[in-house]
């Protein structure tokens, strides 16, 4: 038997070296590229200003979504405490979580159910999801690709942020900061 010469595999569909391949483009500054671009992953690359356009405004779309999903938990929070301090509660001992934190006598800590523990975990894990994919969206250092994050942020801020709670403000305990975005 001769298997010496492997050179006449017609008819098989083998990748040559011909066939150019989409390659992702590594910028560790900043920069205004565009083609050969990558967004987080290989498959998600940016080969022309259609695709940037159209990675611009996803990434938007991200970003006011994940404004959404933090307006949300908050909206969420806000109803498990009142439904939580408005349940009648069974006398403690002198705890941690029995200090009263305001006039109305209402307990600081209290446990919440397992449902809603997990609803909220669900959200936080939901939330460090979207602002890693975001934050590695910025580590491109691409110009349009970061300012579609800042635009998202914008819009999200100014749709979803329209209350302000005064006493968290006036009384320094707002908890609120610019960390993931």
């Amino acid at each position: 038997m001769d298997h010496g010469d492997h050179s006449g595999h017609g008819g098989h569909d083998m990748p040559s070296n011909d066939t150019p391949m989409a390659k992702c483009s590594m910028n560790m500054l900043w920069n205004h590229q565009v083609a050969d671009t990558c967004v987080v992953f290989r498959s998600w690359h940016v080969s022309g200003w259609a695709g940037m356009v159209f990675s611009c405004f996803a990434i938007i779309a991200i970003s006011v979504g994940y404004a959404a999903l933090l307006a949300h938990s908050r909206k969420y929070e806000r109803g498990l405490a009142a439904e939580l301090a408005a349940q009648p509660r069974p006398p403690t001992v002198a705890s941690y979580s029995a200090v009263p934190t305001d006039e109305s006598g209402k307990l600081g800590v209290t446990d919440v159910p397992l449902s809603a523990r997990v609803r909220r975990a669900a959200m936080y894990a939901a939330s460090v999801a979207i602002s890693y994919f975001l934050m590695l969206v910025a580590m491109t250092y691409n110009t349009y690709l970061c300012s579609a994050i800042v635009i998202g942020a914008f819009l999200g801020h100014l749709v979803y942020e329209g209350q302000l709670d005064l006493n968290s403000v006036l009384n320094g305990s707002s908890a609120r900061g610019l960390a993931c975005h």
